[in-house]
C-alpha cells in the first residue's frame, strides 16, 4: 500500500469512528484533543495529524520500551491540558 493510500484509509477509518460513535453512543467526536479520551486507533492518529503534533518519539517509547506510557497523557501535557 502506498503512503497516499494509507493516509486515505486512516482518514476514512477515523471518519468511520466519528460516525459510529455518534450513531451508537450518541457521543460527538470533533477531532479536538479532549475527544481522544473516548477512543483510540485511527481516530487518535487523525487528531494528532490535524493538530500537527509529532508523536513518533512517544509512540516508539510505548511500543518498544514501556507499554504503560500514556500517549494521551503526553498529548494533554503538551497542549497544556490535564488528562482528567
Amino acid at each position: 500500500m502506498e503512503h497516499v493510500e494509507l493516509e486515505q484509509v486512516m482518514s476514512q477509518s477515523a471518519q468511520d469512528v466519528v460516525n459510529i460513535t455518534l450513531e451508537e453512543f450518541q457521543t460527538t467526536l470533533d477531532y479536538s484533543s479532549s475527544s481522544i479520551a473516548f477512543v483510540n486507533g485511527a481516530y487518535l492518529g487523525e487528531v494528532f495529524l490535524r493538530q500537527v503534533f509529532c508523536i513518533v518519539g512517544i509512540c516508539y517509547q510505548r511500543l518498544v520500551k514501556d507499554p504503560n506510557i500514556s500517549v494521551l497523557n503526553d498529548f494533554m501535557l503538551s497542549s497544556g491540558q490535564s488528562e482528567n
